[in-house]
């Protein structure tokens, strides 16, 4: 039977399942969400689990977990605020957060600054961590 899904459509809803099942992702999720919800799950954390799943590895945070938001009122200093309070909250995860708002100054200075968190994860410098997730 053909799917009428795209490909990009496809591969969203493989890594959406891929998510939802995996209760330290969710844990993870509800955590951010609790502090802010403009913050998403990004980067490595989400391309390694996907990673895990399709390669039958066992699941397991290995790394930092990649928080962003996009704030263009908020200062530079607003990142170690939320980074204290997620670390109050479970400080097992080791949490790292990013302003992509300022982020154009680091790999990209010569652009200007991302219009949108949307577009700052697109501009990730490694493809398969373009990535970003939030709970509504």
């Amino acid at each position: 039977m053909k799917s009428n899904l795209s490909l990009e459509d496809a591969y969203e809803k493989c890594c959406k399942k891929i998510l939802d099942n995996n209760d330290d992702i969710n844990k993870i999720l509800r955590i951010i969400k609790s502090v802010n919800k403009n913050l998403a799950l990004s980067a490595g954390t989400i391309r390694n689990t996907i990673w895990q799943v399709l390669e039958g590895q066992k699941q397991v945070i290995m790394s930092d977990i990649d928080i962003v938001y996009y704030d263009n009122k908020s200062s530079k200093e607003e990142e170690n605020k939320i980074e204290k309070e997620l670390y109050k909250i479970n400080s097992n995860y080791k949490w790292q957060v990013k302003n992509e708002y300022y982020m154009n100054q680091y790999n990209f200075i010569n652009e200007p600054k991302f219009p949108s968190l949307y577009d700052a994860i697109s501009h990730f410098v490694e493809t398969p961590t373009c990535i970003g997730a939030y709970v509504r």
